[in-house]
């Protein structure tokens, strides 16, 4: 009797110890759900989340949340199932696509656009571009389809249409250098239309979402973005502490370029079925997410994004425009993490910053956010203190100019105009370029302070001679 009880306590302890890992290992990804459900609590508690969040560990979610608003004017919350715009998220649709027509042998990446579509209308850069070079931003053409406005027409014609508005424009470069460009994904999209017989988004619901399951992802017109959809909002600059909806008047129809709305429970599954070969085979999925560019983000692939923090790898994609930012990203070891915004950047940016802290350690990219904000703080505190913080910084430590520059507008929307005034200034006074300029020119004109905005924008037009936007503001004040 002894000896069997002994025996089971035995062949119990081993089953123990062999559990332990995994029971330490659900314990620590409790306790990094906790860590990120208070870290976006306070941000919510600060005013500055409004979005959905999604952190997965082997495909099943440990925390879905949503804050703020999905509709201001009428008060309505957003929620996880919540449909946000996925801004250049979605380029990772198009790139499967053309990647799934590699491997049922209609293309190839290497091939020029000429040898697939031979009657492209500008056969000058049909000639010279590749496939891979419109993938990975390297085909040198630009960013027209940008001017073209949100309207009921625009969000309902085909790639194919749209392209035509601007397929006869030359070149903005030569081909091989990364220049970030949604006009060769419109190729992309209407070569995709070419090849399929469907529009662009007809063959990605066929062959994308509705196999796998991606019920709430797809183009959405400007009088569709009603319900549980998420409008787009931004800092109103004449009106502090006001929100102006940018969903129309800042919007971009949902394209093969990006645009199109999901929720973050379609992009973990699209997430699950990537990382498990389910979209493509093992050998054309790693060509597909491999990083091929050096850009700001890492590598680029195509369609993809591929980053290397302390060697650990994250796949995936950001998105952004007027009042949208977003990310999915998939880490080497196991965790997925989704996050979909409907409002300024900067909170983007501070949970992105800190859920890469919490998975891959401490890096640059971190340890300059980190830098900054509290350079920020210290500007906005007492700004001769601020630059000799800056001045004592450790050499390897670099401030970020476009947080700076978000937070001095964040800052002058609150109220805090002073505070707001003196991070735009040490940008002007430590980076001086055109970038730095044009935002303190900007933030003088909405504050009516008229003639220093005229200096301002004089002194913009002197770094960048002929910007008609600079010319037309000065001849608004001139009035």
């Amino acid at each position: 009797m002894t000896q069997e009880i002994t025996r089971r306590l035995a062949l119990a302890g081993g089953a123990a110890l062999l559990a332990a890992p995994s029971m330490a290992q659900a314990e620590s990804d409790r306790a990094l759900a906790r860590r990120l459900r208070a870290h976006c609590e306070a941000m919510a508690r600060a005013g500055d989340l409004s979005g959905a969040v999604l952190l997965a560990k082997e495909g099943r979610p440990l925390y879905r949340a949503a804050f703020g608003q999905r509709n201001r004017g009428d008060a309505l919350p957003n929620r996880p199932d919540t449909k946000f715009n996925i801004a250049s998220i979605g380029k990772m649709f198009t790139s499967l696509a053309i990647a799934r027509f590699v491997q049922h042998g209609q293309l190839r990446f290497e091939d020029s656009l000429l040898a697939v579509w031979p009657d492209y209308a500008n056969r000058a850069i049909a000639e010279r571009v590749t496939i891979a070079q419109l993938l990975t931003h390297t085909a040198g053409l630009g960013n027209h389809a940008q001017a073209l406005p949100l309207t009921e027409a625009n969000a309902r014609r085909t790639q194919t249409e749209t392209l035509a508005e601007f397929v006869n424009q030359p070149a903005a470069a030569p081909p091989g250098s990364f220049s970030y460009s949604n006009d060769g994904y419109f190729v992309l999209g209407a070569l995709i239309e070419k090849l399929s017989g469907e529009s662009y988004f007809e063959h990605c619901h066929r062959t994308i979402f509705a196999p796998l399951g991606m019920t709430t992802t797809g183009a959405i017109a400007p009088s569709d973005i009603v319900g549980n959809v998420a409008r787009a909002y931004v800092r109103d600059l004449e009106r502090p502490g006001a929100w102006q909806d940018a969903t129309i008047a800042h919007g971009l129809a949902g394209s093969a370029a990006g645009g199109a709305y999901s929720t973050v429970d379609d992009l973990l599954i699209f997430a699950n079925a990537l990382s498990a070969n389910h979209l493509l085979n093992a050998e054309l999925t790693a060509a597909w997410t491999q990083g091929r560019f050096d850009y700001p983000r890492g590598r680029y692939g195509y369609g993809t994004s591929e980053e290397i923090i302390n060697g650990h790898c994250i796949i995936g994609h950001s998105g952004g425009h007027y009042g949208v930012a977003g990310e999915l990203m998939l880490f080497d070891s196991g965790y997925t993490f989704i996050v979909l915004m409907n409002g300024e950047v900067d909170p983007f940016w501070d949970i992105n910053n800190w859920i890469k802290r919490e998975l891959v350690g401490e890096n640059d990219t971190v340890r300059n956010y980190n830098f900054t904000r509290a350079l920020i703080d210290e500007l906005a505190r007492d700004p001769a203190a601020g630059r000799a913080f800056y001045a004592a910084r450790d050499p390897a430590l670099r401030a970020r100019q476009s947080v700076i520059d978000v937070y001095g507008f964040k800052l002058i929307h609150q109220g805090r105009t002073d505070a707001g005034f003196a991070l735009l200034r040490f940008n002007v006074e430590t980076f001086g370029d055109s970038s730095a300029l044009w935002s303190m020119a900007e933030a003088l004109f909405f504050a009516n302070r008229r003639s220093e905005a005229m200096d301002a924008y004089r002194a913009y037009l002197a770094a960048e001679p002929g910007d008609a936007d600079a010319q037309r503001r000065l001849a608004q004040l001139a009035r």
